[in-house]
C-alpha cells in the first residue's frame, strides 16, 4: 500500500464518517465516533446484521458496510416499534447503508466533483464482515456510539494512482447546478 493510498483512503473514510454522523443526527440520534479501546469495552458479541453497498467511478471503487446487533436496530428503527418484524429490521439495515452511501456520494460530488454510482445493498446476517479479507483494498474499521450501543462501520477502497481527491472551488452558478444534480441521485 502506498502512502498516497492511505491519505486518499483516510479522506474518504472521514467523509463517510461525517455523513454517518449527519445521517444519525437527522434521525434524532446523537452519535459520536468512538475509539477502539471503547469499542472493546462496550461491544458485546458479533453483530447480527451487516448491510453492504459498493460504489464506483472511474479510478475508484469502494465498499461500505454497516453492522449492528438486533437490539440496536430496534432502538434505531424509525417506527420505534420493539416488535418490528425480522423483515422490517433487515430492510432498515439495508436502508441505513443506502442513505449513508447516498450522503457520502453527495459530499464527494460537492467536494471533488466525483460522481459515484452505487449498486444494490446486500444484507448478511450473523456475519462479522470485519473478519473477511479484501485483497487489494485499503480498509478502515470504525465504531460509532449511538442509542446506548455501537454501530460498526467499515470502508474498503481501491484507488488508481491517477485518481485525485482534490477539493474543487465552484462558482456560484456551478453550485446551483450541482445542487440540482446531487438531489437526483
Amino acid at each position: 500500500m502506498k502512502l498516497a493510498d492511505t491519505t486518499r483512503h483516510s479522506f474518504l473514510n472521514d467523509l463517510f464518517l461525517e455523513a454517518a454522523l449527519e445521517l444519525l443526527s437527522a434521525y434524532g440520534m446523537p452519535a459520536n465516533v468512538i475509539t477502539e479501546r471503547e469499542t472493546t469495552k462496550t461491544a458485546g458479541g458479533k453483530p447480527n446484521y451487516a448491510s453492504v453497498l459498493g460504489a464506483t467511478d472511474e479510478g475508484i471503487s469502494l465498499v461500505a458496510v454497516l453492522m449492528a446487533d438486533r437490539e440496536l436496530l430496534l432502538r434505531m428503527h424509525p417506527l420505534r416499534n420493539p416488535n418490528a418484524s425480522e423483515e422490517s429490521l433487515q430492510d432498515w439495515c439495508r436502508e441505513l447503508v443506502n442513505q449513508l452511501v447516498g450522503r457520502a456520494k453527495n459530499k464527494l460530488m460537492v467536494k471533488c466533483g466525483i460522481a459515484l454510482q452505487s449498486g444494490i445493498s446486500k444484507l448478511l446476517c450473523d456475519t462479522d464482515v470485519r473478519d473477511l479479507i479484501m485483497p487489494d483494498f485499503t480498509v478502515s474499521h470504525n465504531a460509532i456510539g449511538v442509542e446506548n450501543g455501537i454501530l460498526l462501520f467499515s470502508l474498503a477502497t481501491i484507488l488508481e494512482d491517477e485518481t485525485k481527491l482534490v477539493e474543487k472551488v465552484w462558482s456560484h452558478a456551478e453550485k446551483v447546478l450541482l445542487e440540482g444534480s446531487v438531489t437526483y441521485f
